[in-house]
């Protein structure tokens, strides 16, 4: 940057989606040829005269100077909505990654800034629904450091004792991000199988008999006039990918988000489970 001040350039973030994942049903040994694979696919497809670093896990900064941003567009369109593949033995692994980005010059002169920009835009790919690349924008707000924001993310929403969604505000509840718990939950391997079963959408994993009454109750209770705060309280079931159905209790918000638009977060939970550790069962 000192030796081309105000030459074009990208700092790209990026990681794996779900990497957990594929550590914990493949094994470690697995996960770093994951990694391996991950920067493989880096050099060919952004090129040698990138620079590549490694924060950590599968946490990476790229940096890569261009002259037409509609190269680089495809580049990041191919890397993240193609998936990187390897051999695990005889089993062939695929996986997806995120990433996000910030522009030299123009979103910041400081490499320290524009890591972190790139990487909050990055978390806001995942929010998106993975598999996926954001630019850094002035819709988003850099309030902390990049760990505490990570933190927040993942380490809270995997480990709360309760599946968590963000979903458009459609017809058909287009599932933007779904922690582990509710990949559980609906007896799901893991988020690629989620995605899989569920098409991408809430409503179709709720019961048919269900769907009807569930969003009638729903609607109501939004349109009190004691409820400004656009929180909902339903009870419904659900049809698990083995098959199963299961009781949930759900507590949502309504949100208007400036980027995504309405967007309702909603946190639920096995009704059994509940009963059987309130000791009510």
């Amino acid at each position: 940057m000192k030796a081309h001040a105000g030459q074009k350039a990208l700092v790209l973030a990026l990681d794996i989606d779900n990497f957990k994942l594929v550590n914990d049903v493949y094994g470690h040994s697995v996960g770093d040829e994951a990694l391996k694979t991950l920067v493989r696919d880096m050099r060919e497809t952004f090129g040698e005269e990138s620079i590549i670093t490694r924060n950590g896990g599968d946490e990476f900064i790229l940096f890569r100077p261009y002259e037409d941003f509609s190269s680089i567009t495809r580049a990041m369109d191919d890397f993240t909505q193609t998936p990187h593949t390897f051999m695990a033995g005889k089993r062939e692994v695929k996986f997806y990654a995120s990433l996000g980005c910030a522009a030299y010059p123009e979103q910041g002169d400081s490499y320290g800034n524009l890591c972190i920009r790139a990487d909050y835009a990055l978390y806001g790919a995942k929010l998106n629904g993975k598999a996926g690349w954001r630019q850094f924008d002035s819709s988003i707000t850099v309030t902390d450091k990049r760990s505490q924001f990570s933190f927040n993310l993942t380490d809270v929403a995997d480990h709360l004792p309760g599946g968590i969604l963000v979903m458009k505000a459609t017809k058909k509840g287009d599932i933007l991000f779904a922690n582990k718990v509710m990949v559980d939950l609906l007896e799901c391997d893991d988020y690629e199988d989620f995605t899989k079963y569920t098409g991408g959408t809430f409503f179709s994993v709720v019961h048919p008999d269900d769907r009807d009454p569930m969003k009638k109750e729903f609607h109501r209770q939004l349109a009190r006039t004691d409820n400004p705060g656009q929180i909902d309280f339903l009870s419904f079931r659900m049809v698990t990918k083995k098959g199963h159905i299961i009781e949930v209790d759900d507590a949502a918000r309504k949100f208007r988000n400036p980027f995504y638009g309405d967007l309702y977060y909603v946190y639920l939970y096995n009704r059994k489970d509940r009963l059987k550790i309130a000791g009510k069962e």
